[in-house]
C-alpha cells in the first residue's frame, strides 16, 4: 500500500508540474460546460424573417408587430415585393418568409379564415420546423384575440421535471458526460504514452513495483481528477444556466465512477496500441466523437435506424447520459436506473479487465 500511495503522489506531482496541463484541468470544465450548454440548445432564437405585406391593413400591421416582438424571430425586412423572399433566402439574408395576402384583415373580421403563406429555408430542418410551429401559435393566438373567441374546451396542462421547458435542463447534464469522457480518456491515454516515449515507463517496470500497483498508481489520480472535474462542471452548469439537481449526489457519484472504469479502460487500451502521443490523441478523439454522436444527447436513439440503434447499444456513454438525466432531472432512485446501470457495469468490467490484460502483455 505504501508503494501504491507513493505512485499516486508521484502522479499528482507530475500532473500539476505541467503548467499547461494545470490550465486545461481548471479551464476545460468552465469553457466546455458554458460553451456546449449554449451551443447545444435547440431553443429557437433570432430566426431571421422577411415579411411580405400585400394587405397593408391595420390588422396586418398588428400581426407583423406581434411576430416582430417574439423573441424567436428577427424581422429583417417588411416589403410588398413577393419575389424578394427568394432572393433573401438564396443569399442567406433570411431563413424564412411570411406572406400576408390581400384582404387578410377584412377576411379575418368576417371569419372567412384567410390563409397565410409561410416559406422556409429547410437546410436546417429542425429550426424550420420550430419556426413554423412558433408562427402558427402566434397567428392562432392573434386570431383568437381579434375574434374574441372562447374555446369550449379547457385544457389543464401540467409539466413535470422541467416546468419551464428550458433546453438547458435537458442538455447540460449530457454535456457534462462528454466532458468527463474527454478528460478521463485523453489524460489516461496521453500520460501512459508520454511515459513510454520518455522511457520512464520501462524504468518503473524494473523496480519492485507490481504491475497492478503501477497501473492503479497511474489511473487513480485520473479517476480523482475526473470526479473533481465532473462536479466542477456540474456546479458551473447549475450556476450559469439556473438548472436544478433533483436527485442524489451520492448516486450520481457512484454512477460516474462506474462509467469512469470504462473510459479509463479505453484510455489504457488506446495507450497500448499507440506509439506516440499524436496517435493516442487521434484514437481518443475518434472514440469520443463516435460515443457522443450515438449517446442520445444530440439525436434521440429511438429516432435512429434499427442498425444504428444496435450499434448505439454498445456505447457506454448512452447509458451514462441516460443515468445523468434520470438522476439530475427526475431524481430517480437506483431501482429505476437498473436498465442503464447493469449494462454500464458489465461494459465497465469487461473494458477495464481487457485493458489491464493488454497493458500487462504490452509491458512484459
Amino acid at each position: 500500500m505504501k508503494r501504491l500511495l507513493s505512485l499516486i503522489k508521484k502522479e499528482f506531482i507530475q500532473i500539476f508540474r505541467d503548467k499547461h496541463m494545470t490550465i486545461l484541468i481548471i479551464f476545460i470544465p468552465v469553457v466546455m460546460t458554458v460553451w456546449l450548454g449554449f451551443a447545444t440548445s435547440n431553443e429557437l432564437k433570432n430566426y431571421s424573417l422577411i415579411i411580405v405585406d400585400l394587405d397593408q391593413s391595420n390588422i396586418a400591421r398588428e400581426l407583423i408587430l406581434r411576430i416582430s416582438q417574439a423573441k424567436e424571430f428577427h424581422v429583417v425586412e417588411i416589403t410588398q415585393d413577393h419575389n424578394l423572399i427568394h432572393k433573401k433566402l438564396h443569399l442567406w439574408q433570411a431563413k424564412g418568409g411570411v406572406i400576408i395576402p390581400k384582404s387578410f384583415g377584412k377576411d379575418l373580421l368576417l371569419n372567412k379564415s384567410p390563409q397565410l403563406e409561410l416559406v422556409f429555408d429547410a437546410v436546417d430542418g429542425l429550426s424550420a420546423g420550430l419556426a413554423s410551429q412558433s408562427i402558427a401559435s402566434i397567428v392562432s393566438n392573434f386570431a383568437q384575440d381579434k375574434e374574441k373567441l372562447v374555446s369550449p374546451i379547457k385544457v389543464d396542462e401540467r409539466i413535470w421535471y422541467n416546468a419551464d421547458m428550458t433546453p438547458y435542463q435537458y442538455m447540460v447534464p449530457g454535456t457534462v458526460a462528454i466532458l468527463v469522457t474527454i478528460i478521463s480518456m485523453l489524460f489516461s491515454s496521453m500520460a501512459l504514452v508520454k511515459e513510454k516515449e520518455m522511457g520512464t515507463l520501462e524504468q518503473l517496470i524494473v523496480t519492485p513495483i507490481k504491475k497492478w500497483e503501477l497501473l492503479a498508481g497511474k489511473l487513480i489520480p485520473f479517476l480523482i481528477v475526473s470526479i473533481v472535474e465532473f462536479y466542477l462542471a456540474l456546479f458551473i452548469g447549475q450556476a450559469v444556466f439556473g438548472i436544478t439537481m433533483q436527485g442524489s449526489y451520492l448516486l450520481l457519484t457512484l454512477s460516474a465512477i462506474l462509467y469512469l472504469f470504462t473510459t479509463l479502460g479505453l484510455g489504457v487500451s488506446i495507450s497500448v496500441i499507440s506509439q506516440t502521443q499524436q496517435q493516442a490523441l487521434f484514437f481518443t478523439w475518434f472514440f469520443v466523437l463516435f460515443m457522443s454522436l450515438l449517446s442520445g444527447l444530440f439525436f434521440p436513439v429511438s429516432n435512429m435506424p434499427d442498425s444504428i440503434r444496435w450499434v448505439a447499444m454498445l456505447n457506454p456513454m448512452m447509458y451514462f447520459v441516460d443515468i445523468m438525466r434520470e438522476v439530475f432531472q427526475k431524481g430517480n432512485q437506483l431501482r429505476y436506473l437498473l436498465k442503464s446501470v447493469i449494462p454500464l457495469t458489465i461494459y465497465g468490467i469487461f473494458v477495464f479487465s481487457f485493458s489491464v490484460i493488454k497493458f500487462q502483455k504490452r509491458i512484459d
